[in-house]
């Protein structure tokens, strides 16, 4: 009942934060943000449309070659807790920038294992951009040579809808068992990414389709990427050295992924999936995922194709950095972890974990009482 209401008071500040004028001050800002913007594209047409188109293709095609080559890997991380779960593992899919959830899956490993013990592994990107099958075959040729018969996947954002085609290309063609699909922060398609980052995105991604339409896949061009290095090194800093053709195909699957085609594919296997969404206390704090759609529509399809759905609010949770809420995830997967252990058709285990049901739980139009 409190968070609702804490829920509600959110949104009626947010309500009053929009009314809100700009200073002067951020006028100029903005202004002058905008100018260098114009200015830095000037810039870099300028630059290319002097490049000599010779060095340009021949810096992209050793580029792509190279990229191209690369396959995903899967690295261990940690071993199960227990001997009797070698058998299973559960892989770390990690988001948007990021290529290799190595440093990240260290962080939260122990974490993972309180909901799930079993061995952790992490995936790693191929450089050349996102193959579902690629990355299934990776888990498989591991699973098989760690005698692992069960796995989990735990998809951070982005890579939240990656794990679910990866689950059904694991099963349908490797006949992996695949227990729990964890969707953390994760996107239900498009609409649930925020406007405000689609915003930033889209200049990016028509560039490069301007590009390919005069036969320049410019995403894999290396002099492409130093010039928006230098043109634009603050805006892009957490960026690291992720290839721009990964990050490209990272933001287009959070875009253009049919999640409904992926659960209802998942709801003909036996046994199906358990589906746990994992989501923040305070979910208007993401300023990437509307976590609060995402909940609402995986929740639904879920419900459509008769497979169990979880949710698990963590306190604090902070968008791509799950390093800065390690105690947090403890507690919260503490807190649900024995509720792994029942399967029951009538256990509804959604508003056992949220305390109450999820069109209540996100219900602002009605007064709550302390009550």
């Amino acid at each position: 009942m409190n968070r609702e209401r804490q829920h509600g008071s959110r949104v009626d500040d947010t309500s009053a934060q929009s009314e809100k004028q700009p200073t002067q001050q951020e006028l100029s800002d903005y202004r002058r943000r905008r100018i260098g913007r114009i200015a830095s594209r000037v810039v870099i047409g300028g630059y290319f449309a002097s490049l000599p188109f010779q060095i340009l293709q021949t810096d992209i095609a050793l580029n792509k070659m190279n990229l191209e080559d690369s396959t995903p890997a899967v690295h261990s991380i940690l071993e199960a807790s227990l001997p009797e779960n070698n058998d299973q593992a559960t892989v770390f899919i990690d988001g948007f920038a990021s290529q290799d959830g190595s440093w990240t899956t260290s962080k939260i490993a122990d974490t993972l294992q309180i909901i799930n013990d079993s061995n952790i592994w992490a995936l790693e990107y191929a450089s050349g951009g996102i193959s579902i099958p690629a990355i299934a075959e990776q888990i498989a040729k591991k699973a098989e040579e760690e005698n692992v018969t069960s796995v989990a996947l735990y998809g951070y954002s982005i890579g939240g809808m990656m794990a679910l085609e990866t689950a059904n290309e694991l099963i349908s063609k490797y006949n992996i068992n695949v227990s729990t699909i964890f969707l953390d922060h994760s996107p239900a398609g498009q609409d649930s990414i925020r406007q405000s980052i689609r915003n930033q995105a889209s200049p990016a991604i028509d560039a490069i389709r301007w590009f390919h339409s005069i036969g320049i896949d410019i995403e894999y061009s290396s002099i492409a990427r130093d010039v928006v290095n230098l043109l634009f090194a603050e805006d892009i800093s957490h960026l690291g050295n992720t290839p721009i053709n990964l990050m490209r195909d990272q933001y287009l699957y959070g875009t253009e992924t049919n999640t409904d085609q992926s659960i209802h594919q998942l709801g003909k296997t036996t046994p199906t999936p358990n589906i746990v969404y994992i989501t923040s206390s305070d979910p208007g704090s993401d300023y990437m995922v509307d976590v609060e759609q995402s909940e609402i529509l995986y929740e639904e399809m879920s419900d459509e194709y008769q497979i169990p759905f979880f949710v698990i609010p963590v306190d604090g949770a902070i968008h791509s950095r799950l390093d800065l809420t390690v105690e947090q995830y403890a507690e919260a997967f503490t807190d649900a972890a024995p509720l792994f252990d029942e399967r029951e058709s009538d256990f509804d285990t959604y508003d056992y974990i949220a305390q109450v049901p999820l069109g209540s739980r996100y219900d602002t139009s009605k007064e709550q009482d302390d009550e």
